[in-house]
């Protein structure tokens, strides 16, 4: 079965790798290019990556297409400024013909596939270990890119809000190199995976290498999926960790989505391809997601409970669990031992009575409690089960942000709960914002690059990123500064309340106003216990 990551996967990954996606939104924070960082332009108010092949690809006059990371940016050097020539800092070089004329690059700050990709420096530059050298015997002299302030080379750029990009370009790394997850700093490392390797930011542990791809094709591995536009593949749970890099042992196969070596799934598992289904079952979909299935001939026969459609016995009831899809009437709750049963997760008693988890069955409440478990509290304003009685909370990270849990079991005001402020300010507990707080971005430590939350008083980066241990860029109120692969930097978190729903925008943690929250969630194996869906990070809004 073919693995393409679509569109959407694709848009989820922009930050990761450096490309952009439409965004038809405008927002706050520019006025002009010159209040954008390197490799930004401002559009619509507010500062945007816009991936590039030549300056003719970037909107508006006055840019330019920078060849190194390929992203629109101001022009650098060739133009005038106020009256002013603009030039490249020492030791660049200006572009002035071509398709990315006006943009500053150092000698070793282009990463290439082939001496094609050397051509916008000039006719003297080849390609040499992934690099752009005049002479290849001299590449190890080359100065990285990291020491213009530029991101590394062949990465296209940091992840926006997370600045997780690799480093620099491994200069001594021995040509043909790399495998598929392989640790790298550079593309250069990656080049035994072939043509059109890249050394890819992946998760939160660093740089991967990761090979060329045709979505039209079948050629990733197991456990790997084609991003549409990107062309590289890419594990499918998004980490280089567990079975993806190390396998798994005879008998067991690779759950892409957790990491863990399991067993191979019987009917109704669910699967990726046929190699995570039991010998003689096949990976098909129903629903929109895979599950194994015992194929049939058109027309054929199948065991109860289940009918030959598209070559497979799927389940009558076209529901893929434990059961079949048969549960239903008095029993409606499909237990992991294919047993039917009165209640269970999602499916609560009916008023009044209270759900025996262990025998799925419903009951008188014991000893005046309402409630045996959360399963039982089916009003969202008081959702679990705590001391016998439905609660709305019982502890204040089960509260939305700015407000905490009483002592009864609400949540109640509590304007700066969760409120981070910038270094010199702290909250104020009358009106819950940062006092002395900002007002407008040039309030903040460095206007360019941050944002003014006008609500909350909060300074923040525009990229999503946030000061370790208190700084002057803070995440919204309720999310935390997780540490990321930059030690100077962090990640601001987020949760939607469906992580399963790219496109949602509704969040139980939200981001800083013109960051978009990126979580991810895969389809679970009904047959196993559900899996916690870790928290997601904010970034450019992609859209």
């Amino acid at each position: 079965m073919k693995r393409v990551l679509g569109p959407w996967a694709l848009c989820s990954m922009v930050a990761v790798l450096g490309f952009a996606c439409d965004d038809d939104e405008g927002g706050g924070g520019c006025a002009s290019d010159q209040a954008c960082g390197r490799g930004m332009i401002c559009e619509d108010g507010a500062c945007k990556a816009v991936a590039c092949t030549g300056l003719q690809s970037c909107p508006g006059t006055g840019r330019t297409c920078l060849v190194d990371i390929r992203q629109c940016s101001q022009k650098e050097c060739a133009d005038v400024v106020d009256g002013v020539e603009t030039t490249c800092a020492p030791g660049a070089s200006c572009i002035e013909d071509g398709p990315f004329r006006g943009s500053c690059v150092q000698p070793g700050g282009v990463s290439c596939g082939n001496t094609g990709d050397c051509l916008p420096l000039g006719d003297t530059y080849q390609c040499c270990e992934g690099l752009c050298a005049e002479n290849c015997a001299d590449s190890s002299v080359i100065t990285p890119a990291e020491d213009m302030g530029v991101p590394p080379p062949g990465d296209g750029g940091p992840l926006p809000g997370t600045d997780m990009g690799p480093g620099g370009p491994d200069m001594g790394a021995p040509p043909g190199g790399g495998e598929l997850c392989s640790p790298c700093a550079g593309d250069g490392e990656c080049a035994g995976l072939g043509d059109g390797a890249r050394c890819t930011p992946i998760g939160a542990n660093g740089g991967f290498c990761t090979s060329a791809c045709d979505p039209a094709g079948d050629d990733c591995p197991r456990g790997f999926g084609c991003v549409q536009g990107l062309n590289q593949c890419l594990p499918e749970s998004f980490e280089c960790s567990g079975c993806v890099v190390d396998g798994c042992p005879d008998g067991q196969v690779c759950d892409v989505a957790s990491g863990d070596c399991t067993a191979p799934r019987g009917v109704c598992g669910g699967c990726g391809d046929d190699g995570d289904c039991q010998a003689g079952l096949q990976c098909a979909q129903l629903g929109g997601s895979g599950y194994c299935f015992a194929p049939c001939a058109a027309g054929g026969t199948c065991a109860d409970g289940l009918s030959c459609e598209e070559g497979v016995c799927k389940p009558a009831g076209g529901v893929c669990d434990p059961c079949l899809g048969a549960c239903g009437g008095a029993t409606p709750f499909c237990r992991p031992d294919g047993s039917c049963g009165q209640c269970g997760e999602g499916v609560p008693c009916p008023m009044g009575m209270v759900c025996d988890v262990a025998t799925a069955t419903c009951m008188e409440p014991q000893m005046g409690g309402s409630c045996n478990s959360d399963i039982d509290c089916q009003g969202a304003d008081l959702p679990y089960c705590f001391g016998g009685e439905c609660v709305e909370c019982f502890q204040s990270s089960q509260c939305p942000a700015r407000t905490r849990c009483d002592q009864n079991w609400r949540c109640v005001a509590a304007p700066c709960e969760g409120v981070a402020c910038p270094q010199g300010s702290v909250c104020s507990e009358q009106s819950g914002r940062c006092d002395p707080g900002c007002q407008s971005n040039n309030d903040c430590a460095l206007p360019n690059e941050m944002g003014c939350n006008g609500e909350t008083g909060q300074c923040y980066y525009l990229d999503g990123r946030c000061d370790l241990g208190g700084g002057d860029g803070v995440c919204a109120p309720g999310s935390q500064c997780n540490p990321g692969l930059d030690p100077n930097y962090g990640n601001c978190s987020c949760r939607k309340v469906d992580p399963m729903d790219f496109l949602s925008n509704e969040t139980i943690v939200d981001c800083q106003p013109g960051l978009s929250c990126f979580q991810l969630a895969f389809p679970q194996d009904p047959a196993e216990p559900p899996m916690p869906v870790p928290d997601g990070f904010c970034i450019q809004s992609p859209f």
